[in-house]
């Protein structure tokens, strides 16, 4: 019996060091767990942070006025293209400014040649040299990242009466109704003018506000 009795204390002392073996292996797998998830989350904090900051090089990309190009736009004649208003005259001089065809509603859509973010826009309205004839009255403007849209609008908003204003005509800083727009391109799209009521609108200048 003696002997028996030896024999299963050495079996039991035998199996509690294999149950603290067991135990200390699972331990130890645990502490990996979390060194492993701790390890997945910093990484995955890396990758947020990463994003943020590749999120702000595409919003804040300094992009100036000689990068903005025409993509497209229906003119009165070649004299009063859209690639006019990319430059900030004191005057209304013939072929200095942007018109609109007669009877059809005015549109540009430009390239400001990076994505950008801003808030406020800058124009100059025209009145067509002496002949105060043609004005932009009501206004929408839209932005994209791609040229062919989607475009989500802006801005609506109504200028003063230019063909009664004299020059220089003012340069105007127009806030966004959006407060903020992030976009490549921006579309200008004329829904009312003041003049002639036949005739159309047009601008002398336009551009962002680059902050």
């Amino acid at each position: 019996q003696g002997s028996t009795f030896e024999i299963e204390c050495k079996q039991m002392a035998e199996l509690r060091e294999e149950l603290d073996s067991v135990a200390q292996t699972a331990n130890n797998m645990k502490v990996q767990a979390d060194q492993i998830q701790m390890l997945l989350e910093n990484q995955g904090k890396k990758v947020d942070k990463l994003a943020q900051i590749l999120d702000k090089v595409l919003k804040y990309t300094v992009c100036g006025q000689g990068d903005v190009t025409v993509v497209s736009g229906n003119t009165y004649s070649s004299s009063f293209s859209v690639q006019n208003l990319l430059a900030h005259e004191n005057k209304d001089i013939h072929g200095n400014y942007w018109l609109s065809p007669d009877g059809v509603d005015g549109t540009f859509i430009l390239n400001m040649g990076c994505a950008l973010s801003f808030d406020a826009i800058r124009l100059v309205n025209t009145h067509n040299t002496d002949y105060r004839d043609r004005s932009t009255r009501r206004f929408r403007l839209f932005t994209s990242m791609a040229q062919s849209g989607p475009w989500t609008q802006v801005l609506d908003t109504e200028l003063e009466d230019s063909t009664q204003q004299q020059d220089p005509l003012p340069l105007q800083i127009i806030a966004l109704d959006t407060a903020v727009a992030s976009a490549q391109f921006v579309k200008f799209d004329i829904a009312t003018h003041w003049g002639v009521q036949q005739y159309g609108g047009g601008l002398q200048y336009f551009d962002i506000q680059r902050n």
